[in-house]
């Protein structure tokens, strides 16, 4: 009987550190329509907000990543 070997990977941040400039470069070769790329590229733009323990709202937002559970994000299960 042969063996087997088992790889446990954490991706949980590999959504978080992907380059919009690159990721809508890639896009781009597959989507001709400028109102798409211009959309996808507000959903990239659109700042995260976050609520603090003292209630204040902090509005995050950076050159990479995408928003996991967000509309740009692939389903995970």
């Amino acid at each position: 009987m042969g063996k087997f070997q088992v790889i446990d990977a954490d991706i949980s941040k590999f959504f978080d550190t992907i380059p919009h400039d690159k990721l809508l470069e890639l896009v781009a070769k597959r989507v001709v329509d400028k109102n798409i790329l211009k959309l996808i590229r507000m959903w990239l733009k659109a700042p995260v907000v976050e609520e603090g323990e003292d209630g204040k709202k902090r509005y995050l937002g950076n050159d990479q990543g995408t928003p996991q559970g967000g509309v740009m994000t692939p389903p995970t299960q």
